[in-house]
């Protein structure tokens, strides 16, 4: 396993997430959504590991390597005892546009990988506010993945839609939506979306649970 990657934790939030309210959130998107056969790919790459549902549900398949990157060093401890007996499984602390460069770089002799990008609003897990930055990565991860990789075989399958707009979401528009309405990150959409993949990929909404983006190369 990796050696994992920490940062000044303290610095962004003075309250560690609550595991056994963790264990208790029914109300988020599910990468098992998806049936990943569908998605041709020789690696895996996550954003934003929390519990390790998603991480266990790509383990299921036969990727070569998986990578999954968790802000909260509690989640990533546990998920290290999830994992431990599956060398394929590599377990990354700290913010994911910052490890997503040395991430890339294990990946490089893989030809397709399929990204799963669902770091979105860690202060769930606290209710602290964080950083614009750190609650919405979104656009940051996908131009530091195209800066650093050749994308075009590459899938991604995005989740939270409703962040981004609202729409006919199976667990409705996002309650705190005004809130953030002048946020950079989020106040033009999934514009950057379109502009970044447009030419390479193809780009679908499903409207699911909190809404995805899927991208399929072309």
């Amino acid at each position: 396993m990796l050696p994992q990657r920490r940062w000044p934790f303290t610095t962004l939030t003075t309250k560690s997430p609550d595991l056994a309210q963790a264990e208790n959130i029914t109300t988020m998107g599910t990468l098992r959504r998806f049936d990943l056969n569908h998605f041709a790919a020789e690696c895996f790459v996550e954003t934003g590991t929390f519990l390790g549902d998603s991480l266990a549900y790509a383990q299921s398949h036969p990727y070569k390597m998986l990578h999954s990157v968790e802000l909260f060093p509690e989640f990533v401890e546990q998920c290290q005892r999830t994992f431990a007996n599956d060398k394929r499984v590599h377990l990354w602390c700290g913010k994911s546009i910052d490890l997503l460069p040395d991430i890339l770089k294990q990946i490089e002799p893989y030809g397709s990988a399929l990204f799963w990008l669902d770091a979105h609003l860690p202060s769930n897990m606290n209710n602290i506010r964080l950083p614009d930055e750190v609650e919405f990565p979104l656009e940051a991860e996908l131009r530091v993945i195209q800066a650093n990789r050749d994308t075009r075989n590459d899938n991604f399958l995005i989740d939270d839609l409703r962040i981004y707009e609202e729409g006919r979401f199976a667990n409705g528009n996002w309650p705190k939506r005004s809130l953030f309405a002048d946020v950079e990150q989020v106040k033009n959409g999934i514009s950057f979306i379109d502009a970044l993949f447009s030419g390479t990929h193809t780009i679908r909404k499903l409207f699911d649970h909190e809404g995805y983006v899927v991208l399929r190369p072309r």
